[in-house]
């Protein structure tokens, strides 16, 4: 390699070390002028996490489809998501692609998933993130909220874990708890038989899927998931259980 190669990727370290976090993102008051320029007819929502979101077409799909299918506002409402495998929450709030995501529009509402055993394994460095995107939210009219996560196959502790994790962010931050983890683990507890997870353990199956979904999409819409006629491929005896656990999950958890 020549010197002058050397010099320049020298250089270029020097620069990408220099940009703080906060040079990626924009001011609360940029993201404020945006806002009040913003069309008030659409509702922008932005889901942030890895593969646990994604999996099966992702959960913003199917949040999307619960809307496309429920009580309709006269708003647009546009779901994105910016998921990437493994990826933990404080790997986004360094990644360029994920800070261009963010600052690519106004988002009236962004989803945070952690990493399962990130969250589990080393929660300081999980709750540090979450407390770094509320930093990031002061001051704009983005609600956030934290989308707790499920334990894996042979981790029924991970419950627990999670649940300490995500309250006590909720409790620093402000921001709501999607309290996904706790239905997963109440239907599991009712019905051992019905597979929530998908054969690998970690990731959620079709029917994991569409419950969290639900669950989500009630929350952020004020609207019943069991009043809703969306249903996957998959049986309506299944659909109509898993509609109504989502209810029963955000009247007992929300």
């Amino acid at each position: 390699m020549s010197v002058l190669r050397v010099l320049q990727l020298f250089i270029v370290s020097l620069f990408i070390a220099g940009c703080s976090k906060t040079d990626l993102a924009k001011s609360a008051a940029q993201q404020q002028d945006e806002a009040a320029n913003a069309d008030p007819n659409i509702v922008n929502i932005l889901f942030i996490g890895n593969s646990l979101t994604f999996f099966n077409s992702g959960i913003d799909f199917h949040v999307q489809q619960f809307y496309t299918h429920g009580t309709q506002s006269g708003r647009t409402i546009e779901i994105d998501e910016r998921t990437l495998p493994g990826y933990t929450l404080q790997q986004h709030l360094g990644n360029p692609g994920t800070q261009t995501k963010l600052n690519s529009k106004v988002w009236d509402i962004v989803v945070l998933q952690e990493n399962g055993h990130h969250a589990t394994q080393k929660p300081k460095e999980a709750l540090e993130a979450m407390k770094s995107f509320q930093a990031r939210f002061e001051g704009t009219p983005t609600r956030v909220f934290l989308f707790m996560t499920w334990a894996y196959e042979g981790e029924p502790e991970m419950t627990k874990q999670l649940q300490k994790l995500y309250y006590q962010a909720a409790s620093e931050t402000g921001f709501p708890v999607l309290p996904v983890g706790l239905g997963w683990r109440d239907v599991t507890a009712a019905n051992p038989g019905f597979d929530l997870l998908s054969s690998d353990g970690v990731h959620p199956s079709l029917q994991g899927t569409y419950f969290s979904a639900a669950i989500i999409f009630e929350i952020l819409s004020n609207q019943k998931a069991t009043t809703n006629e969306y249903q996957p491929q998959m049986p309506e005896s299944q659909a109509i259980y898993l509609k109504g656990a989502a209810s029963q999950t955000v009247a007992d958890y929300y």
